[in-house]
């Protein structure tokens, strides 16, 4: 019995250590249960920590993103309205410039028409002067045609007075070198001269005549940069009955004394009268004549002509002794200032010599030349102030 209760609380013991080892156990399952579902858990919460942080990532750099896109938007905006403003400005800009261009235009176009109705005004008043000029110059020359005719006349006697017997052979010899010169194709009136003595320097006719042929070689020289030109002007056509003479087949066309009509410059509706058909020491005269150029302006001209003195000169074509002739004017219209020095020997169908300077208004020169008589060739005899006339003549 007590062997059986010995055993029996033998196996209780044994089973309360069985329970107690289970017990044990199943508190390490629980245990073990409890720390892997910490330790999921724990995964669980690392993985969410991970999947907040990535879409945190994400969503800082969908921040970005948008926030450069915004960016991009603004400034690429900015530029259009930029770009928009330029364009208005440029317009607006255009607009004015266009404004005041029509303006500027306008008031161009009201100078110019102010201008042209001075100017035609001015040409009226010119063409009233020219006219009342005109009259006052013929009256003018009309008068000292009479004083010189008059004074022309008292020099004579006092010259047929004072005249020596020297005088009288040198006239004799003259005389005599006319007749002979007398021998030419045209009939030509004797011409009038007078020697000079101590009160008077002489005076002669210009004695000038053409014929179909007459052929003056000239050298043409700049004097700025001391070129030279060749200058032929041959006669081609001669009408006494219309007082006009045509050379180079009309290029150029004079009067009988040779006073220009036309030349390459233009045509004028009175010869300008540069040369006189006496030459006297002293003599003065006015000419006033109108320019027509191939463009159809028309210039007014004035000259103040003189015969200054009597002087010996050299050219390519001999030694003249020639009367020089001084003429000092202006262009009306430019008031450009004109000087014209000619050296005319009488009997010469050419000039000796001729100097033309132009300055013009701002006083700048436009012209300066000197033309020189290189050879001539006429039917007219030698004249007599022909001191060493070349041989081409």
């Amino acid at each position: 019995m007590a062997l059986a209760l010995a055993q029996a609380a033998k196996r209780e013991a044994e089973r309360q250590v069985a329970v107690q080892a289970a017990a044990q156990l199943e508190a390490a399952r629980l245990a073990a249960v409890a720390a892997l579902a910490l330790q999921a858990t724990a995964q669980q919460e690392a993985a969410k920590q991970q999947a907040a942080r990535q879409e945190l990532v994400r969503a800082e750099a969908a921040r970005a993103d948008a926030a450069r896109a915004e960016a991009l938007r603004v400034a690429e905006a900015k530029r259009k309205a930029d770009e928009a403003e330029a364009a208005r400005l440029a317009n607006e800009q255009a607009k004015i410039a266009k404004a005041e261009a029509d303006r500027q235009a306008q008031l161009a176009a009201e100078r110019q028409r102010q201008d042209f109705a001075k100017a035609e005004a001015a040409r009226a008043e010119v063409a009233r002067l020219e006219v009342l000029r005109a009259a006052a110059v013929a009256a003018e020359l009309a008068n000292a045609r009479v004083a010189e005719q008059a004074a022309r006349l008292a020099a004579e006697k006092q010259q047929s007075e004072r005249l020596s017997a020297l005088a009288l052979a040198n006239a004799v010899k003259l005389a005599e070198q006319r007749l002979l010169a007398a021998d030419v194709a045209t009939v030509v009136a004797a011409p009038v001269s007078f020697a000079a003595t101590q009160f008077y320097r002489g005076s002669n006719d210009l004695q000038r005549s053409f014929h179909a042929g007459d052929r003056h070689e000239f050298s043409v020289i700049d004097v700025f940069n001391k070129s030279e030109k060749p200058l032929v002007m041959q006669v081609s056509k001669v009408e006494p009955d219309s007082d006009r003479v045509e050379f180079n087949n009309g290029d150029y066309v004079t009067d009988l004394m040779g006073n220009v009509l036309t030349n390459l410059r233009g045509a004028s509706g009175t010869p300008r009268q540069f040369y006189p058909a006496e030459l006297t020491v002293g003599k003065r005269w006015r000419t006033l004549f109108r320019q027509t150029r191939p463009n159809g302006t028309v210039y007014v001209f004035r000259y103040d002509m003189r015969v200054v003195g009597r002087e010996t000169i050299t050219v390519p074509a001999g030694t003249f002794n020639t009367f020089k002739i001084e003429g000092r004017g202006f262009n009306m219209n430019l008031g450009a200032a004109l000087e014209r020095n000619i050296w005319v020997a009488p009997g010469v169908g050419a000039d000796i010599a001729l100097e033309t300077n132009v300055r013009l208004a701002n006083g700048m020169w436009d012209q300066r030349e000197r033309q020189e008589l290189v050879s001539y060739q006429t039917k007219v005899a030698a004249p007599s102030t022909a001191i060493a006339p070349s041989a081409s003549k």
